[in-house]
């Protein structure tokens, strides 16, 4: 008994050291297969892993495998940076091995029961519960961001005709819908420059992010005496990010994370 805890802590480092997005997603299905919980602070750089590899993670075959409770979660983030095409297509390709796959579906396990197919023969079918989880995924996909030889042949015949007219009206009449649908993800900001003047007794430098930034690259040697970062709440990782940090000596090569 007494070798448990320091085989606990084995594990715990041994999660918090992993780099590799393919081993993080297959870690991360594994434990939702188990229902098990990620310690926060591995749930929060697992997830500033997935983003900062967005466009990698979602062409990539680990994420046909990935468990759709954390497909439906990547859905649901702004900071995707990937083009809507990219993502409808791997949505197509997850929804058809997780049907051959039941044990992927989560949140999608139900699916052929929630959503109306559009041909009563389809019931039990793989198509038709490929179908059923596309329409479900179909609320998170910016329709607008399509390409319009994508979304005429592939995907206007999942949709309902009042979400087809929408889509038709912002291709032909370019009418913003209030959904979501006309938006592109605007993906992650992986540096910005910050310009600034030096000012004894004041204010060195003041920046505001425009966007999801993670790291911030001063353009030559500076002396700091202090460096305090505010963090709101914003999107997925706002939440997490709440609070200020106040640094002292700070080296201005150093990665900002949160």
């Amino acid at each position: 008994m007494h070798l448990i805890s320091p085989l606990e802590e084995h594990c715990r480092n041994f999660l918090q050291t992993l780099q590799d997005y393919a081993l993080i997603l297959q870690w991360m299905t594994d434990a939702a297969k188990l229902s098990y919980p990620l310690e926060p602070a591995v749930h929060r750089k697992y997830w500033t892993k997935i983003l900062l590899k967005s466009s990698e993670v979602i062409r990539s075959q680990a994420f046909l495998e990935t468990h759709g409770s954390i497909v439906a979660q990547m859905l649901e983030l702004d900071e995707l940076e990937v083009d809507e095409d990219t993502l409808w297509t791997q949505c197509v390709a997850w929804s058809t091995n997780a049907v051959h796959h039941p044990e992927l579906l989560g949140p999608y396990a139900d699916a052929g029961n929630s959503v109306k197919r559009r041909r009563a023969d389809e019931a039990g079918t793989h198509d038709g519960q490929c179908e059923a989880i596309l329409q479900l995924m179909s609320e998170s996909i910016r329709f607008g961001a399509l390409s319009r030889a994508l979304f005429f042949d592939k995907v206007r015949p999942l949709l309902t005709h009042e979400q087809n007219y929408e889509v038709w009206e912002y291709f032909t009449l370019k009418q913003r819908s209030e959904q979501i649908w006309a938006r592109k993800r605007p993906g992650l900001t992986l540096g910005e420059k910050v310009v600034f003047e030096s000012a004894e007794g004041g204010i060195a430098a003041r920046w505001i992010p425009s966007r999801w930034v993670l790291k911030v690259n001063l353009g030559r040697a500076s002396a700091f005496r202090g460096l305090e970062l505010s963090f709101a709440p914003h999107g997925y990782f706002g939440a997490l990010c709440q609070g200020m940090l106040g640094l002292n000596n700070f080296s201005p090569n150093a990665l900002l994370g949160c």
